[in-house]
């Protein structure tokens, strides 16, 4: 879940979207499954999304990198994820499939 969003202007008269993870479950390690205490670092990413209200809009989510708290554990450290939106891919959930419904081609990768 991504909480606490504040719009700004943006360029070009497109709004941004400041957003950040509202899910305590975004810090619980991919590898061990514990949760994390630590922040390491943040990360800004700009996942692309569906316009509102017919206007195209930019999310900015800044996330943190935690440190897995498990010292067996193979990942050291990793990003805060969310189901919203997928682990490395450059579009919200949403957008996915109403980019392949409009393609008239099926496959989102098709208008990608």
């Amino acid at each position: 879940m991504l909480v606490r969003p504040s719009v700004v202007a943006g360029t070009e008269d497109i709004p941004v979207v400041d957003l950040s993870t509202g899910d305590e479950q975004a810090r619980c390690c991919p590898g061990c499954g514990q949760w994390a205490v630590r922040v390491k670092q943040w990360a800004t990413t700009r996942p692309r999304d569906l316009p509102v209200g017919g206007r195209p809009v930019r999310l900015r989510w800044r996330k943190r990198r935690w440190y897995c708290p498990t010292a067996a554990c193979p990942r050291t450290s990793f990003t805060e994820q969310v189901a919203q939106v997928p682990v490395r891919s450059p579009r919200s959930c949403r957008l996915v499939p109403a980019r392949g419904s409009r393609s008239g081609q099926g496959s989102p990768e098709a208008t990608a």
